[in-house]
């Protein structure tokens, strides 16, 4: 929600730390200091939040050439997309999806899908399907 209000400008980082003084707020301090800007959607900030806890370093909104603006890439090759109904529902939503997987396989990216549901009820089950993906290569 934070994410949301900073980005809309409904609010700023300073006025939100500045209420956050002394030594009891450190929640509230780490979970300001993950904000970044990033997220799209409510459900993106999840999973990037997900996701770094993991330890992965995932870069979000990044331009793959032929295929435009993904959600992550991890590892230069690895593309995560999370995907929510508002913009996945329609079949020209479908078809638009459906291009986009094709032309990032063929630039040589490996591609992953979830869902609003996965990423809120089966987090681990994400976390497990990225590191198999992942393989033995080193985590940064």
């Amino acid at each position: 929600m934070v994410e949301c209000a900073l980005r809309r400008g409904d609010t700023v980082h300073a006025f939100l730390k500045a209420r956050l003084p002394g030594t009891r707020n450190g929640k509230a301090g780490r979970a300001l200091a993950a904000v970044d800007l990033t997220g799209e959607s409510a459900i993106e900030v999840v999973a990037r939040l997900l996701l770094r806890g993991a330890g992965l370093d995932v870069q979000p909104q990044v331009m793959v050439p032929g295929v435009g603006r993904v959600d992550f890439l991890d590892e230069g090759f690895l593309v995560i997309e999370i995907d929510g109904a508002a913009f996945h529902s329609d079949r020209r939503a479908f078809r638009r999806d459906r291009r986009r997987n094709n032309m990032t396989v063929v630039g040589g990216f490996t591609l992953l899908r979830f869902s609003y549901e996965d990423v809120m009820f089966a987090p681990d089950e994400i976390l497990a399907v990225v590191f198999a993906v992942l393989g033995p290569r080193p985590v940064r």
